[in-house]
């Protein structure tokens, strides 16, 4: 057995004795002194070198609708039963998150599994369900939330997501971005005479295009939202009037 481990470890033994013998780097090129100088002139600009950069910021804004859990009332899809709880929706892996009304500890489960929300916030109460069954012109059919705005004669919704932009501030000409950020952003949809769910901007223009043959109820109407109205509220007080 003792020869058949000396026979195994003699040849590592010779590259060891061989890699000894090379006089290494050590004693070639730069000196240390001249080492250290090259490295103490590297900035994070310097070509072909990078240094320490201590200038990014980390992340700004959150995955979340509201950047914080609101109260809220919440049932399961198929169920009636509604929960009191606060929650807030991720709005980038598309679960609900919630705080545990009787053990407080924060979980969540995908949105296939919501039937309704209802948040609180800023002392109004919005109406959030799901994507799930609905059929959209253009977009993916993942199961999303949506905020319902209107829902009489016609389904008037908003779709929140969060656009990722990242940290960008090594290049030169780079517009000097020192932190990640999540962007807030929304798609708004409107369901068509075909059952499909078409995008749609908030502007006469879109609801004319989309129903034509309501072009002529919208002719009176504003081309913009009135004084203290915001885009949402201008946009359904035309959906009514093309309801007419």
């Amino acid at each position: 057995m003792k020869l058949v481990v000396l026979s195994f470890l003699m040849p590592v033994l010779i590259v060891f004795r061989v890699c000894g013998q090379d006089p290494g780097v050590y004693n070639k090129g730069y000196t240390a002194e001249q080492n250290l100088a090259t490295i103490a002139n590297i900035s994070p600009y310097s070509p072909g070198g990078m240094g320490f950069d201590n200038r990014y910021e980390g992340v700004i804004g959150t995955r979340l609708v509201y950047d914080s859990l609101c109260p809220a009332m919440f049932r399961f899809n198929g169920q009636e039963q509604w929960i009191k709880l606060e929650a807030d929706m991720d709005v980038v892996d598309n679960v609900l998150i919630f705080r545990h009304p009787t053990t407080e500890e924060i979980l969540s489960i995908p949105a296939v599994m919501v039937g309704e929300l209802i948040i609180t916030f800023s002392g109004k109460e919005l109406i959030y369900r799901t994507t799930r069954g609905m059929k959209f012109d253009k977009e993916d059919e993942s199961i999303r939330f949506c905020q319902v705005l209107y829902d009489t004669t016609y389904s008037f919704i908003r779709v929140p997501y969060k656009k990722f932009i990242e940290a960008n501030y090594k290049a030169l000409y780079s517009p000097q971005r020192t932190y990640d950020e999540y962007e807030s952003k929304e798609r708004y949809y409107i369901l068509g005479t075909d059952s499909l769910y078409h995008q749609v901007t908030l502007k006469k223009k879109s609801l004319e295009k989309l129903f034509p043959e309501a072009k002529e109820l919208l002719s009176d109407a504003s081309d913009k939202p009135g004084p203290g109205q915001s885009d949402e509220d201008y946009f359904i007080e035309l959906l009514k009037i093309t309801g007419k």
